[in-house]
Order: C-alpha cells, then structure tokens, then sequence
C-alpha cells in the first residue's frame, strides 16, 4: 500500500536562471508563479492557457508542470521535496 506522505507537496525548490535556488512552501510557489504569469511574457502550453484565470494558470502549472519556458531561451523550474523524514 502507498503511503499517502509521498504524495504531500508542502515545499517545492524553485531554480530561477541566475538566482541562487529558493525553497518556497506550496503558499508561496503558487504566488511566484502567478507573480511570473502576470509580469512576464510567458510561452504557455495550451491546455494552461485555456484556463480561464491566472490563478487557475498557476495552480495548474504547479500539478502538472515543473518548468515555465520564459522569454530568451530561460526557464523556471520548480521541484516538489519533503524537507523532513516523517
């Protein structure tokens, strides 16, 4: 039987070109990325931009993606970890 802890996505690494990696709680990754879709111009895939918020965007991205195709070639990424053995 899988233990539902795996699943748990209460802290994600995000990796910004340039910047040193930041851990951020699920709170805070979903505010950078609405953040990111609201100031920058973005390559979204299609089954992200058919959402009909940024909000909604970025929840979505957060499931189902782990990287944003920024402008120049850049990427964000963003990593789900467990900080802590339970």
């Amino acid at each position: 039987m899988t233990d539902s802890l795996m699943f748990q996505e209460d802290e994600y690494v995000m990796l910004t070109p340039g910047q040193p990696e930041e851990i951020l709680t699920a709170a805070e990754m979903l505010a950078k990325l609405e953040s990111t879709l609201t100031t920058t111009s973005v390559n979204l895939p299609t089954d992200v931009s058919s959402k009909n918020s940024i909000a909604n965007q970025a929840a979505y991205l957060l499931v189902n993606y782990c990287e944003l195709d920024l402008d120049h070639g850049q990427y964000l990424h963003w990593y789900a970890v467990r900080l802590e053995k339970n």
